[in-house]
């Protein structure tokens, strides 16, 4: 079973490393790793020269987190794709863990695993000792799907500035896929002074695309009844 990981990348000198090392460190190793630069300015192209023999490295001009998710997809050779943010991190046995839950569930299309948050203000290594209450949610890394997903509901939509990966879920959940949510912890969600989902003006915009497309969704499901 050939997982492709597909990690898109702005900016992200600080944190890639340890991202990749997430992967790196898996108890089921990846069958490969797909970096996309969505236009980088900083030193991350530079800095990803160093594993250009266990990555591959994609740049791109700059056009969104939906759009280097989508060339990820469709170089993707793998049976299933995960997604990591370059500054996150997946727990070492996220692969091993989810796998076999497709193997116990073969009819699934994709799960949903737990997530936590870790806090970049914390002088630590332990990331066990110092991270939140556990969440399971939207977030794109703490999820596994089988490719044919991608091939039933279509890519992210690139027109949303906020809100993709609620909108891509919600088209799963149209589509009629199955899933289930895992008690696993797959992912640490670094939270730190940079994130934009720190911006008010990115939690409010994302409330209100959110809060439009669950009720588009509802009347959807409700016209087709």
């Amino acid at each position: 079973m050939k997982i492709s990981v597909i990690i898109p990348v702005y900016n992200g000198e600080k944190y890639i490393v340890e991202a990749l090392d997430s992967v790196f460190n898996q108890t089921y190793p990846a069958s490969e790793i797909i970096v996309v630069d969505d236009g980088s300015t900083d030193g991350t192209a530079e800095l990803l020269k160093a594993y250009a023999d266990k990555i591959h490295y994609v740049y791109q001009e700059n056009a969104g987190v939906s759009s280097a998710r989508n060339t990820g997809i469709k170089l993707a050779s793998g049976d299933y794709i995960a997604f990591l943010d370059h500054d996150d991190l997946f727990t070492t046995n996220k692969f091993e863990v989810s796998l076999k839950l497709f193997s116990d569930n073969p009819m699934l299309d994709y799960i949903v695993s737990m997530w936590k948050c870790k806090f970049e203000n914390i002088e630590s290594d332990d990331y066990f000792n110092h991270v939140k209450d556990c969440h399971q949610g939207i977030l794109l890394g703490a999820h596994l799907f089988r490719k044919r997903v991608f091939e039933i509901v279509g890519l992210f939509n690139v027109a949303f500035r906020v809100g993709e990966d609620t909108d891509f879920l919600l088209r799963c959940v149209n589509a009629g896929l199955k899933y289930i949510n895992s008690n696993d912890v797959v992912l640490y969600y670094r939270r730190h002074e940079t994130n934009i989902t720190k911006s008010a003006n990115y939690q409010v915009d994302n409330r209100k695309v959110t809060l439009q497309l669950l009720r588009n969704s509802i009347l959807s499901r409700r016209a087709s009844t």
